[in-house]
């Protein structure tokens, strides 16, 4: 991402793909067989919604290209840039789905075969605290 100039993105195009990756999610959420699990794809595309449409925001908010590379892909570091910008929709419990979701992704334990358990926040929450930080920053990204 380091090629790429702060004037060739925007906060919106960032929201978009966050909206793709949770609208991908959610295809596969409803329509997969249920004897198929989808357990690394399901939890990849939230997690990569979730921190495009966080970095969405921050870009919106005034972070440059520079300063979202620096985050990396580390949910526990962009998540508390997001509540210093203003961002009110995380409490406790958010952040602690946050937490445990990043131990897994920040590490691309997702992507590559791992040996052993990975523990990672329920389905049941991850989707919709993804879905609510979407349906939070939105209306603010999109008034422009």
């Amino acid at each position: 991402m380091s090629q790429i100039q702060d004037q060739s993105i925007s906060a919106r195009g960032l929201l978009n793909y966050a909206q793709e990756y949770y609208n991908g999610y959610k295809i596969i959420y409803n329509e997969a067989p249920r004897s198929v699990k989808y357990f690394n794809v399901k939890y990849y595309l939230l997690c990569h919604a979730l921190e495009l449409a966080m970095k969405a925001w921050l870009f919106y908010k005034g972070y440059s290209i520079k300063k979202l590379e620096s985050l990396g892909h580390d949910l526990d570091k962009i998540a508390p840039a997001l509540q210093k910008t203003g961002y009110t929709g995380l409490d406790g419990e958010s952040c602690e789905i946050i937490k445990l979701a990043n131990c897994n992704y920040c590490s691309k334990k997702l992507e590559y075969f791992c040996r052993g358990a990975m523990i990672m926040p329920g389905l049941d929450h991850l989707a919709p605290l993804t879905g609510k930080i979407l349906a939070d920053i939105q209306p603010t990204i999109l008034q422009r």
